[in-house]
Order: structure tokens, then sequence, then C-alpha cells
């Protein structure tokens, strides 16, 4: 039954989720740093490629360090362009994939469903 129980857990995070952020994918970019770290950033353009999976490890490009979040950018160019619904769609996925992590962990350490 716990298997089960979890699965019911896991989709209701994956609905909500999705019920909440789906819309997303028809907004624009952020006019908060989305000009600068998307559609002004050339480093996009070359796509993933060695020179820029290593740009984004040593790039303090806009004052900021995170490679991840580069490697996700230049994946989403290569598969969206320039177009911020992928963007958005790969951040809705992103929040999911993490909303069941953090089910996960909490589970593991409480061993209880609902407050998890």
């Amino acid at each position: 039954m716990s298997g089960m129980r979890h699965t019911c857990f896991i989709a209701t995070l994956v609905l909500v989720n999705l019920a909440i952020f789906a819309q997303t994918v028809h907004f624009d970019f952020v006019a908060y740093d989305d000009q600068t770290y998307i559609v002004e950033n050339e480093h996009l353009e070359g796509g993933l490629t060695l020179d820029n999976l290593g740009w984004a490890l040593t790039s303090g490009y806009f004052v900021n360090w995170h490679p991840v979040t580069w490697w996700s950018y230049l994946a989403d160019f290569e598969l969206y362009g320039r177009q911020p619904g992928g963007y958005h769609f790969t951040n809705v996925l992103i929040h999911i994939l993490a909303s069941i992590a953090l089910y996960a962990a909490l589970f593991r350490m409480t061993a209880a469903y609902w407050s998890s």
C-alpha cells in the first residue's frame, strides 16, 4: 500500500505544480534579468559546446557564478532558441523534480506522508 500512497502523493505534486505553473509557458521573459542572462548573452548562441561548458564553470558573467544555471540556459537555447516559453517549460519541469525530491527527503526523515 505504501508504494501506491507514494504514487498518489507524487502525482498530486505533479498536478498541483502543473496547475499553478504551466501557464508560464505563455509568458514572456522577465524584465528583471532575463535580458542580460538570455537575450543579450552571446555565449548562449554557441550552444552546448565544450568551450561554453568550460565558460560556464569559470564565468562571473553578470556578477554571478552559477555554472549549472548556465548549462541549463545553454541546453534551453539548443532546444528553444530565444523562445521564452521553452525556458519557462524547463523551469516548470525543474520545479516539479525539486518538489518530488523534497517530498522524498522529508518522507525519508519523518516517515510521515502528510507532513512531508
